[in-house]
């Protein structure tokens, strides 16, 4: 089997972005207390669900378009729908990885 961007770098991207904003957010946390990482863990059970949907897709399992039809939306659905619940969907897309980076380095 071979291995594309739904099943392997979308969802890495995404997992590993959702872990720099929860990084981000227990830094800013009150008190110095770390902050449960929700939203890494919103898309890794995204990736989980995503990849059993792809085991029961019917008929499309030779090809690689289970990944982005199951795995990716799934995992979007996964944190996005928890910063809407908690309502900080336009932070989370207000978010500059790159910006977090410059700040740790001084």
């Amino acid at each position: 089997d071979l291995l594309g961007l739904g099943d392997a770098v979308f969802p890495s991207l995404l997992s590993t972005f959702a872990l720099r904003y929860d990084q981000n957010r227990a830094d800013e946390g009150s008190s110095g207390r770390s902050l449960t990482p929700l939203y890494f863990a919103a898309a890794v059970t995204g990736y989980a669900l995503g990849c059993v949907l792809c085991e029961f897709a019917p008929g499309i399992g030779s090809s690689g378009l289970p990944a982005l039809l199951f795995i990716v939306p799934a995992m979007l659905t996964a944190a996005l729908g928890l910063s809407a619940v908690r309502g900080e969907l336009g932070e989370a897309f207000r978010f500059d990885p790159a910006g977090d980076e410059d700040e740790n380095e001084k």
